[in-house]
């Protein structure tokens, strides 16, 4: 490998590196929109041999109580009917959902399912976009600890 080459290589790996290094720092309800698309993952959130976390069904008219889960352990929606899965930013469900969004983690589906990343420790509110469903309490905290 020439000089040129390796410098370049390196270089790159550098940019790569700190551009990592950065998204992961944003945290919270100011989530970067790289983050909010798909809830971070770490080197330590990889590690984690924690089943996923079932939410069977996710459908609408349910009460679903706050979820405590480790981190590197991911969620796993399953539901019967017309259903979705959208990363809200807050714990309240929003006048309309952004339909073109990178909220949008599992788009509207018949008899779907969808399971997250490994989720790194914080906090993450999920809910149905169909018109009606968060109001009628398709709507889920899950913490990560």
């Amino acid at each position: 490998m020439s000089r040129k080459t390796f410098r370049a290589l390196t270089c790159l790996t550098a940019i790569l590196t700190a551009a990592s290094s950065e998204a992961r720092s944003f945290t919270g309800h100011g989530r970067h929109l790289m983050q909010m698309a798909a809830p971070p993952v770490t080197a330590s959130a990889v590690r984690s041999t924690a089943a996923p976390y079932l939410i069977d069904p996710w459908t609408v008219g349910m009460t679903y109580p706050e979820v405590n889960i480790t981190a590197g352990q991911s969620v796993d929606f399953k539901w019967p009917g017309r259903h979705g899965v959208y990363m809200l930013m807050d714990d309240t469900c929003p006048d309309h959902f952004d339909t073109n969004g990178p909220n949008i983690l599992s788009p509207i589906k018949v008899n779907g399912d969808y399971t997250t990343p490994p989720l790194s420790k914080g906090t993450y509110t999920y809910a149905c976009q169909v018109p009606g469903h968060c109001e009628d309490g398709q709507i889920v905290q899950v913490n990560v600890l």
